[in-house]
């Protein structure tokens, strides 16, 4: 443990030398005379305070970070936030009190918002239809444009009323922008004709989350699961209300299903944090995904083990064969192994590229890889094999012993 915190100490102050004035590190005697729990303390001192610098850090820069990747995030539910759950209506909105809602919404936002949003919004909706409009809103949201989502989400719900997902798009997008109390009467309304609708449940019970009502959260999410039992999100959020509460086993299972079908690192560096990653390729593996049968379509089951010769023309025979074997297995290997180098040309073009979508679960995957495929596993003969050959090796000697020589001829010397 002592030898991993000097290296893990080593690495962040060259890492982050160029940033601030780093918090002073003991030295190296200081560090070795140090008991088990005395490092420990130490090692989550450093982490707090390097992890308050990375904030400051993003603060400064003006970039967002999320803090769920830093090594001391801790899940907190924030107050419950009576005043904005005393304005959900008790009774399920019709959907001319949705649309007089929106409308004042709608009012509202414009109001408080710069004019050229209200330009560029207008420009978008100029001639769209409902869908083309939740598309625009869906990619203003993903744009860091949240007044702009907002708007074209409630212009796509107001021009068709009766569009189940304009108006689960809708919450969605104000669940994500801090209006989750707009949001849940909407749902309220949905799910009178669509009780056991998953994606409406699991937007009611994210919206009650972001309201810090837990035991409405949960009531949601659950109900979501039932019917949908691997919905990322509502995992997503029972596995933090489950830490939250300090129930990691039961949180590690919605997480565990999160994974299955989705890939976050925050998720990951979370259950890093309390040393309970999964192996993301053996999740995936338990999906049910058909697997060929590379052995059989290879034919391999009918590689027979030749009989080891037993006269001087066999001998020779096989001599050639086996040569002109050995020479193929090497340009076999030779061709794979030009294949496996890429030109110098192409990993440059390569490293110049953006990482793409799915970048981080890849890297994941290939993380995994060595627990997959271990050392032992991968070589070309196993245990069984070995000792098979080696039987009829012996057997071969053994008949070779047995054979006596014939007599010379008569007047040989």
């Amino acid at each position: 443990m002592k030898k991993a915190l000097l290296i893990a100490l080593a690495f962040i102050s060259c890492s982050t030398g160029f940033a601030q004035v780093k918090p002073a590190i003991p030295d190296i005697d200081k560090l070795r005379k140090m008991s088990p729990a005395q490092l420990e303390a130490y090692k989550q001192q450093m982490l707090k305070q390097y992890s308050t610098q990375a904030k400051q850090l993003a603060q400064q820069a003006n970039f967002k970070l999320d803090e769920m990747t830093l090594p001391d995030f801790k899940v907190q539910m924030p107050a419950k936030d009576i005043k904005r759950l005393s304005l959900i209506p008790v009774q399920p909105p019709t959907l001319v009190q949705l649309s007089d809602m929106l409308k004042t919404t709608r009012q509202q936002i414009q109001t408080a918002v710069k004019p050229t949003v209200l330009q560029e919004v207008k420009k978008i909706t100029v001639g769209q239809n409902a869908d083309g409009l939740q598309q625009a809103a869906i990619g203003e949201f993903y744009a860091d444009k949240p007044e702009q989502s907002v708007l074209l989400a409630i212009e796509a719900a107001l021009k068709d009323v009766n569009d189940q997902t304009g108006w689960n798009n809708l919450a969605a997008i104000m669940n994500m922008t801090g209006l989750e109390h707009k949001a849940v009467p909407i749902l309220m309304n949905q799910l009178q004709s669509d009780p056991n609708n998953s994606m409406l449940l699991n937007n009611m019970g994210q919206a009650y989350l972001g309201l810090s009502d837990i035991g409405m959260a949960e009531m949601f999410l659950k109900q979501c699961l039932q019917h949908d039992p691997l919905n990322p999100e509502a995992n997503r959020s029972m596995g933090m209300i489950k830490f939250y509460y300090e129930q990691y086993e039961e949180g590690m299972k919605h997480f565990e299903k999160e994974l299955e079908v989705a890939y976050r690192r925050s998720s990951m560096a979370l259950l890093r944090g309390k040393d309970k990653a999964f192996n993301i390729f053996q999740l995936r593996k338990k999906r049910n995904i058909p697997k060929r049968n590379y052995f059989g379509e290879l034919s391999f089951g009918n590689f027979k083990v030749p009989s080891l010769p037993e006269t001087t023309e066999e001998t020779a025979a096989a001599k050639i064969t086996g040569e002109a074997f050995g020479q193929s297995v090497v340009a076999e290997m030779l061709y794979w192994d030009q294949k496996a180098q890429l030109p110098e040309a192409e990993i440059e073009a390569d490293g110049k590229k953006l990482p793409g979508l799915y970048s981080n679960y890849v890297d994941a995957l290939l993380e995994d890889l060595h627990e997959v495929y271990k050392a032992e596993e991968l070589a070309f003969f196993t245990d069984l094999d070995i000792n098979h050959i080696k039987s009829l090796i012996d057997d071969y000697h053994t008949k070779l012993m047995a054979v006596k020589c014939p007599s010379a001829p008569a007047g040989a010397s």
